[in-house]
């Protein structure tokens, strides 16, 4: 979980950097960014989303070997295996990407 908030924590303040309004969702150690303005707690929230944005996001990060899940309506699961280290260049290549 803390490598989650990390993450989470990492995202959400590029986001603000780069002056997007893109939503963090987490649970837990499961988490996703949704490329909307709107809040989202709902199924009818997510669609909303920008797919075509987080399909172009989701390719440049697996192009610089982060492997995000595929779909925008997926989570990532942030584990023990990950370090801080991956949180960091996770995050490094996500402001990249956006």
């Amino acid at each position: 979980e803390k490598k989650a908030a990390m993450l989470e924590n990492g995202l959400l303040d590029i986001i603000s950097k780069l002056g997007l309004a893109w939503k963090v969702v987490r649970a837990g150690s499961l988490l996703t960014l949704f490329f909307t303005r709107e809040e989202v707690t709902t199924f009818d929230d997510a669609v909303k989303s920008d797919v075509s944005a987080f399909k172009s996001f989701h390719n440049k990060l697996l192009k610089r070997g982060v492997y995000w899940p595929p779909s925008q309506f997926e989570v990532a699961f942030v584990s023990l295996a990950h370090n801080n280290e991956d949180i960091d260049l996770t995050l490094k290549i996500a402001e990249e990407a956006l």
